[in-house]
């Protein structure tokens, strides 16, 4: 009889669906794995579990195949295209505490349920079928108990992630389940199989039967919410939210069917960072890839590519000597939980504290995954009846303990203690002052939180004055005044507590609120404005080519609306900040060939431009600090010229924006644009639940849960970083030229797979995008994408047809490129290389202009 024999561990075993399941058990592989292939001397490699069982059946199945095999490839064919949650099953097998899932996707497809019962039907048929002198024993039955309570825990993990599932939805859903599997089904199924397996001895028949009832049973454990919840906090999976009373106001209340004015307790909701922020460490690969990202960011010395690289971090790390210490950010900003035009408008407006590990390496730390909750309160209660000293000394603390105490981790069964320094307070500009103490009019006479300029010399500020700039010794001598008209500090900073740490040596500035949202709506209203004053083209004109514009892949989420006239004439453009990045962004390719070269306004355009490439990019040199105060003076004297008006605040800011780049590193890595994005997940949360009584505590027992999936998942940063789209099997040895062979990787040299497109750490890249090769005197190199292909590393490798760059167009901002339009490949001509080894990993598509020249732009300074 044939045996099928795994690659990985060399066991042998007898029908395809049995060493499919082992490699699904045992080793954890999933449809993204590769598989090799050991059957006599064949030695394909293959991509998912669906190919590589398709290839058994077609090359090496025997005459003895079961039909349950070939059904099983048919329905797997139709069914494993859906994501699935999976389970590491490296666990001692009688130890429930130490269950974890391995990855967990929103998306599952209820047809994934269906795969799963269809596996172990098969196999329970094929334990059926073994002869009675077969060691069945107990490891079978020890398996399929685990495997039955990962599916329930996977299950169960899968609802909690889903922010519009509420308790009692989720307890109906279980309860529904459970009479499924109560009504007959099984117990029917189980009728009909035990009188088959009379034939087998005693100790078989009643494994068997133990397997029915582990079936009927599955959901005994968590039936209720009490049982689940009481199975994750004995599983530390689950940390309840802290409660912390800071006082009582008087409210109206309905007692015995009587109004009455009551004492009512004002409440704050604490998730322990500690906690989680324990447990996040211990998640697979996350631990070292903060470590590594850390170390490979203090030996670059030239360039900034992290908070890690600023002057700020490279102080604050040397009062941790000898010890490990990440640095993290808080962010804070109030976000309506209810309808924002209704008549309950700001009742139910919560203020939320958000923090992430500002060493994780950029890619992981937009992610919103890696944005956790702190503290939750409402927002009526600051400022109105608290202060900030009351509002957040419960939080204050607990990153007090972080820093001095530490959190203690187990990696690899060593004990590691890593303490946590808060590095920065991000937020917009009204939030930041209002929580740091500043006052918080922008109309007051010192407004600004970084320097002590009046506002009435704000106005026709250009640049920066050093001797205006607050240190710690002229902040404690403002507050010793207690003059808010003249020093702009309402109270003392509470953060300031926190040792290591003071809001004028930590200071700030939100690029997605000053630019995208602030200075850019205003600038492109004055630019569009002045060209159609100059007759450059009419708004119907202007309109007509944002709407026909090429904006490819990179940017078809964010293309921006059409421009009214009405924002014009008030000289502000409202869009949101990714649709007014996207507009200054390419707003020299849409009119650009209708503006003239000498056009001021152009010229205020173009200066826009290179300060928001400055600020975008995630790597910088080091001294670009003064490149920036320079565009930043020239774009500040242009508008005053312009507009015949004064700078507003946001102007102002800009001016610090040479000083934060040097002492925060690149600007973009501290926007709050992703942190605001996790305001979706607390809304979805609060628009499932009918009930407004005691909102904060609610929605931090639900972020809390969410946290359990997790936790079970088990999940590395890195899983997910691969998400694949169409492809076929290549077989360069016979499609390519042999020196286009010798040029690939060892891993591409025999049969690959090509893919159309797929996304690789959050970019999507497609064939026909154009890539950056390097950057050399002449200017950047680009090639065009002809083939992806992807290997065993995981690593996509691209081969490039090359493009030729005529140069750098200034009027444009944009490279001039040459591209090939004809069908054929030159295979000659092709180069490649992995993804991680391009210049820059951020895509551009080609785009041809009424001159009929192609332009290819780039999203950031390089």
């Amino acid at each position: 009889m044939l045996k099928y024999i795994c690659f990985l561990c060399c066991s042998q075993h007898k029908s395809i669906t049995l060493i499919i399941w082992h490699l699904k058990i045992y080793h954890n592989l999933n449809k993204h794995s590769i598989f090799h292939c050991k059957q006599s001397s064949c030695s394909r490699e293959l991509i998912g579990l669906k190919k590589f069982r398709q290839h058994l059946l077609r090359h090496h199945s025997s005459s003895s195949c079961t039909v349950t095999d070939q059904i099983n490839d048919q329905n797997l064919c139709s069914l494993e295209s859906d994501t699935q949650l999976k389970i590491n099953v490296n666990i001692p097998y009688n130890d429930i505490t130490n269950l974890k899932l391995s990855s967990a996707n929103q998306h599952c497809s209820t047809q994934n349920n269906n795969y799963e019962i269809l596996e172990e039907s098969i196999l329970l048929n094929e334990l059926v079928n073994i002869s009675p002198t077969s060691n069945f024993g107990d490891e079978h039955q020890s398996i399929y108990s685990i495997q039955i309570k990962k599916c329930v825990l996977n299950f169960i993990a899968k609802l909690l992630m889903k922010p519009n599932v509420t308790s009692l939805l989720l307890q109906d859903i279980i309860e529904g389940v459970i009479d499924i599997f109560s009504s007959g089904i099984v117990s029917d199924l189980k009728n009909i199989v035990m009188p088959i397996i009379r034939n087998c001895n005693t100790s078989q028949s009643s494994e068997i039967g133990d397997m029915f009832y582990l079936l009927e049973n599955a959901f005994a454990d968590v039936k209720t919410e009490y049982l689940r919840t009481k199975f994750f906090l004995k599983n530390k999976l689950f940390f309840k939210p802290e409660t912390i009373v800071i006082g009582h106001v008087k409210e109206k209340k309905t007692v015995n069917n009587v109004d009455t004015v009551a004492m009512v307790p004002v409440q704050c909701h604490l998730l322990s960072m500690k906690l989680n922020l324990k447990y996040f460490l211990q998640l697979p690969g996350v631990y070292h890839t903060i470590t590594k990202h850390i170390n490979e960011s203090s030996n670059n010395t030239d360039i900034l590519s992290s908070f890690l690289n600023g002057s700020t971090w490279q102080k604050m790390k040397k009062h941790f000597k000898g010890k490990t210490v990440f640095p993290i950010f808080l962010y804070y900003d109030d976000a309506e939980m209810g309808n924002p035009l209704g008549s309950h408008s700001g009742v139910h407006k919560m203020g939320c504290v958000y923090y992430t590990i500002a060493g994780l390496p950029p890619e992981y730390l937009s992610s919103l995954d890696n944005i956790f909750t702190a503290y939750l309160f409402h927002s009526d209660d600051r400022g109105r009846e608290f202060s900030n000293d009351q509002i957040f000394s419960s939080l204050v603390k607990e990153i007090i303990d972080l820093q001095e105490n530490g959190v203690t981790i187990n990696i690899n069964s060593n004990d590691i203690t890593v303490y946590f320094a808060l590095g920065l307070v991000l937020g917009d500009n009204l939030g930041l002052n209002s929580i740091l103490g500043f006052v918080s009019c922008f109309s007051a006479n010192h407004y600004c939180r970084i320097c002590r300029m009046h506002k009435d010399d704000t106005k026709k500020m250009c640049h920066e004055s050093e001797l205006s700039i607050r240190n710690v010794q002229n902040y404690e001598l403002d507050l010793a005044v207690h003059n808010v008209s003249l020093t702009g500090i309402n109270e003392p900073c509470i953060f300031n507590k926190i040792p290591n740490f003071h809001v004028t040596d930590n200071i700030v500035c939100d690029f997605m609120h000053d630019i995208p949202e602030g200075v850019a709506r205003y600038d492109m209203a004055l630019i569009i404005s002045g060209l159609i004053e100059q007759n450059c083209f009419t708004l119907a004109e202007l309109n007509n080519r944002i709407l026909m514009f090429n904006y490819g892949v990179t940017e078809k989420k964010n293309t921006p609306p059409l421009i009214r006239d009405s924002d014009i004439k008030k000289g502000c453009i409202i869009m949101s900040a990714s649709e007014m990045l996207c507009l200054a962004r390419y707003f020299s390719l849409i009119v650009g060939e209708l503006v003239p070269y000498d056009s001021i306004y152009w010229k205020l355009y173009l200066t826009l431009h290179k300060i928001i490439d400055l600020c975008c990019t995630t790597n910088i040199q080091r001294d670009s600090d003064v490149l920036l105060n320079s565009l930043v003076s020239e774009h500040n004297r242009l508008f005053l010229v312009l507009s015949k008006s004064n700078l507003k605040p946001k102007y102002h800011l800009l001016t610090h924006y040479g000083r934060i780049l040097k002492k925060n590193g690149p600007i973009i890595l501290t926007s709050s644009i992703r942190f605001e994005a996790k305001h979706k997940v607390l809304k979805a949360i609060a628009n499932a639940i009918p009930c407004r009584i005691n909102l904060g505590y609610t929605l931090a027992y639900k972020l809390q849960l969410q946290m359990v999936a997790r936790f079970l998942s088990n999940l590395s940063l890195d899983v997910q970083d691969l998400k694949l789209g169409l492809g076929k099997d290549v077989h360069p040895f016979t499609e390519f030229p042999q020196d286009l062979v010798d040029k690939l990787p060892e891993e591409f040299k025999t049969d690959c797979f090509s893919f159309s497109w797929l996304e690789y750490k959050g970019i999507y890249y497609r064939k026909h995008i154009l890539l950056v090769l390097e950057n050399n005197l002449d200017g950047l190199i680009f090639g065009e994408v002809v083939f992806i292909f992807v290997g065993k590393s995981q690593i996509p490798f691209f081969l490039f047809n090359p493009v030729y760059t005529v140069g750098f167009d200034t009027h444009f901002h944009a490279f001039e490129v040459v591209i090939d339009s004809s069908n054929s490949i030159n295979y000659s001509k092709l180069t490649g290389c992995y993804v991680n080894e391009l210049y820059d990993i951020t895509p551009t598509v080609p785009r041809i202009l009424g001159n009929s020249k192609t332009y290819a732009t780039i999203r950031y300074a390089l």
